[in-house]
Order: structure tokens, then sequence, then C-alpha cells
């Protein structure tokens, strides 16, 4: 399997353990069991490198387990686990409203994952997956937020900023909206002012916005 994403680590660690090159002399009925359980079990990085090795030392064919990484896929909570399962379910030539409408259902995971989202786009492009960006927040959308988070005691006039994971976005007081304006907004969230005053004590008094940008 040739993909062009990149990973910063050796891909194959568990083809140095011994239990893992075991797996070699199960019987196939027992290794159909292996492979659906670590399917089920593994996460993330794991579950890449376990995939990687049955397919590259051929001790079974993945699409057999079609079923099994579709379901995978529908529970995943990882941009990347989400990556590399839509990777092989589309080398599996799997029906693409399959995969559209997960990776559809979980553009919370991935679209505002400033690190991933251009791994998917560029993968959605490649394989001409039907799927669009969410839309962006207008600036009508982002003044009514503002205002009913301010109205509803949620938020202070001045809350702190966390834009795209980073606590301590700076802006010039009370110039939140026109700070905002200059990004393509995709979502928009908050910690309450109690909530924030806990973490952060007196600098966390008006909350925290919580803002994704495309």
């Amino acid at each position: 399997m040739k993909w062009t994403f990149l990973l910063f680590f050796p891909l194959l660690v568990f083809s140095q353990d011994d239990s893992f090159n075991g797996i070699k002399k199960l019987p196939k009925e027992k290794l159909e069991i292996v492979i659906i359980d670590s399917i089920q079990k593994m996460e993330s990085l794991d579950l890449y490198n376990f995939l990687l090795y049955i397919e590259e030392e051929k001790l079974a064919n993945l699409k057999d387990y079609n079923k099994q990484l579709i379901a995978k896929m529908e529970t995943s909570k990882w941009s990347i686990e989400l990556h590399f399962l839509s990777k092989f379910l589309i080398e599996q030539k799997t029906e693409k409203s399959i995969i559209e409408n997960i990776l559809d259902k979980k553009k919370n995971i991935w679209e505002l994952n400033s690190n991933w989202a251009p791994k998917f786009w560029k993968m959605i492009n490649e394989n001409k997956l039907n799927i669009s960006p969410s839309p962006i927040y207008t600036k009508e959308k982002i003044d009514e937020i503002l205002d009913d988070y301010i109205k509803e005691n949620k938020l202070g006039t001045n809350p702190m900023l966390s834009l795209n994971g980073y606590d301590l976005t700076e802006y010039e007081k009370d110039k939140l909206k026109e700070f905002l304006y200059k990004f393509n907004i995709l979502y928009i969230g908050f910690v309450s002012k109690e909530d924030c005053a806990k973490i952060y004590g007196y600098h966390g008094r008006d909350g925290m916005l919580i803002v994704n940008t495309k």
C-alpha cells in the first residue's frame, strides 16, 4: 500500500514484537477472531500499525473485514483514525456514499482540526467524494451569537479567546467582534464565566469564547 500522507514515526513498531509476530502462526479461524477483535478494540496508530502489518504480511485480505472497518469508522473519535480508515475503505472500492455519510457526520472532528482538515479535503477532492464545507459564519451571525452569550450572562464583554486551540489569543479590548470579522469561522462555542474563572482565576472572569476557523 502506498499512501501519500505522512506519519512521523515508524509504522511497524509492532512487527518487532514477538507476541505480534505470533499472529502468523494462528490458524485461519483464530486469526479472523483476532483481526475482528483488534479492529473493535484498538485505536488510532495502534490500529493503523496492526492493519498495515496484516496487509503487508499478507495474513488476510482486509476487504473481508470491510463491515468491521465501516463500523469502526462510524464510532471513531480521532481525525487520524478517520483518515486512514477512509483510505482503506476507498482502496477497497467501498460504496462512496457510505464514506461520505460518515465523514459528513463527523465534520466536528476533522473539519475543525487545522492540522488534519487540509489532508481530508485533499483526500475528498482526489477521490471526488461528495462532501461540502460547513457554512461560514456571517458577520451578522457572529454579532447575534456574541450578543446572545452576553445577554444570557454566559460571557462578559471581553472574554478570553481560544482561537483554533490556542487559549490566549489577544485582541483589542472591546473590539472582539471586529477581530473575529477577519476570519472564516466554522464554529463558535464558549466556557462560562463561572467555569472559566475556576480555571484561570481573575483573568477568566468574562469566560472564554472558543472559535475554530477554516
